[in-house]
């Protein structure tokens, strides 16, 4: 009989490092995320040319400057107290009739009645009178047909007044008063 040798730890040991180097050597690398970014995905078809300005809209269309006259007081923005009126209905071709105090530079105030269609009409005006205010400067819209109108005043960045209307009835006449000043 033959005596035969079993392998010993260091057999094991041998063998183990063995495979894990080979394991190492065929062992597909696992693929690494890229890194996290802000920046948004190019669109199909998208252009690296900068944005051009000219194809913004220009919503000043629907923005109808209510004129001034010769004698009422000119507005200089850097003052301060700049006075807005701001009337806004639901279409451009319904008529609505603004009522509205004017400040004029013989110290007076006039009321200035005007009638055109919106979406939104606005007065700017400053009060140049040496008057302290103390009666409410008038404000008032009106227009037939139903829909919706809104009206605000401010002066000097703040919010005086504000009113809302609406009607779904083609015969109701919508009415709106903003009449105020910054003292009530």
């Amino acid at each position: 009989m033959r005596e035969t040798s079993r392998p010993g730890p260091r057999c094991f040991v041998l063998a183990s490092a063995v495979l894990i180097l080979l394991a190492g050597c065929v062992a597909e690398p696992t693929p690494q995320a890229p890194p996290p970014t802000t920046e948004l995905p190019a669109e199909p078809g998208a252009s690296p040319t900068p944005w051009d300005p000219g194809d913004v809209p220009d919503a000043s269309d629907a923005v109808e400057l209510l004129p001034a006259q010769r004698g009422d007081c000119a507005v200089d923005p850097s003052l301060g107290g700049t006075v807005a009126l701001v009337v806004v209905s639901d279409d451009d071709e319904t008529p609505v009739e603004v009522t509205y105090d004017v400040f004029r530079t013989d110290g007076t105030i006039a009321v200035r009645r005007m009638t055109q269609p919106g979406p939104i009409l606005m007065a700017v005006q400053q009060d140049c009178t040496d008057g302290v205010v103390s009666s409410p400067w008038q404000f008032r819209a009106t227009r037939p047909g139903g829909g919706a109108l809104s009206c605000w005043m401010t002066y000097g960045g703040r919010q005086v007044t504000a009113d809302s209307a609406f009607a779904e009835g083609a015969d109701e006449e919508l009415a709106v008063d903003c009449t105020g000043h910054p003292g009530m």
